[in-house]
């Protein structure tokens, strides 16, 4: 624009989306030679307008390094996090509708990502979700964390340490979130949820409780009758956290290990060939390669096998 009280200051370190529902750029915030700005600017192809609501409390407040993206499922802008210039950052959650700020914010953090700046920010179509990657969580640290808005209810409690798995799915981003039914408790570690296949063999080191899906221990069975080989579990059932923090290499988001129908297999008695053929007869989604340098083989029922598998 000719003159520049019509259009943003000089600034830097803001955030632009596109609101397609709108036909507009939106602009939030940023950073200049004095002041630093809190300032909604829309951008409509030819002009810039100011939307910067008169009440401060309707808005982010100043900020730089902030998310934002635009939710085609709800036509709205949403924006997340940044940083102050003062050591402070955010975990709030904004949604712009073409005329007014309203705060998003989870009363519950825990269904939150934490403070973050610089997190990269986009919509999933095929999920009408937004979703968040990774940032900054001070000057020195990093997350990889990934979260989706919005996000996985929260599920009813069980009462118990099933609590804590539970709430794990959403937390980490896992498109399931179990039932307390699902998950069982050993006993002792004698356990036989299968025939020939111990509790301990197939739950997560980190926890008492499993899921272990009918599937997975029929499959188990059926391979180790059919073809009369004793097999090893390297890895069945794993809690979120474990999957995610506690193994290495780390677990794929999303394993079916989480979903209590996969194992890691391996026997003494044939190559890893066979059990992969062994595997798929026995109606099992097959991992095409033997694992590099841990000598199993990656079995699941999850009944739609990805492709080459």
């Amino acid at each position: 624009p000719s003159n520049s009280a019509n259009s943003p200051p000089k600034q830097v370190w803001h955030t632009m989306a596109y609101d397609a529902a709108r036909d507009r750029i939106v602009l939030f915030s940023g950073a200049g030679s004095s002041p630093n700005f809190s300032d909604t600017w829309v951008w409509d192809g030819s002009t810039w307008a100011k939307k910067t609501p008169p009440n401060p409390a309707n808005s982010p407040s100043l900020r730089i390094w902030e998310s934002m993206a635009y939710d085609k499922a709800r036509g709205q802008v949403i924006l997340f996090g940044g940083y102050d210039l003062g050591g402070t950052l955010f975990d709030d959650t904004w949604a712009w509708d073409g005329t007014i700020w309203t705060n998003k914010t989870p009363s519950n953090s825990a269904n939150s990502p934490p403070a973050l700046l610089n997190s990269a920010m986009a919509f999933d179509a095929g999920r009408d979700q937004i979703v968040v990657f990774g940032g900054s969580i001070n000057s020195v640290g990093f997350t990889n964390g990934t979260w989706l808005w919005p996000g996985v209810p929260s599920p009813p409690p069980c009462g118990d340490e099933r609590d804590v798995i539970v709430q794990q799915y959403p937390d980490h981003g896992v498109l399931f979130t179990p039932a307390c039914s699902d998950l069982r408790q050993t006993i002792t570690q004698d356990e036989q949820p299968a025939p020939h296949f111990s509790f301990a063999s197939l739950q997560s080191p980190d926890t008492s409780w499993a899921i272990l899906r009918g599937s997975l221990l029929g499959g188990l069975e059926t391979i180790r009758y059919k073809y009369g080989i004793d097999l090893v579990i390297n890895s069945g059932y794993r809690t979120p956290f474990h999957n995610c923090c506690q193994i290495t290499p780390r677990g794929t988001p999303n394993s079916r290990h989480i979903y209590g129908d996969a194992a890691d297999i391996a026997t003494n008695s044939v190559n890893w060939h066979s059990i992969q053929s062994y595997g798929k007869s026995a109606g099992a989604c097959v991992e095409p390669a033997q694992k590099s340098g841990l000598g199993h083989v990656h079995v699941d029922w999850r009944g739609i096998c990805p492709t080459g598998w």
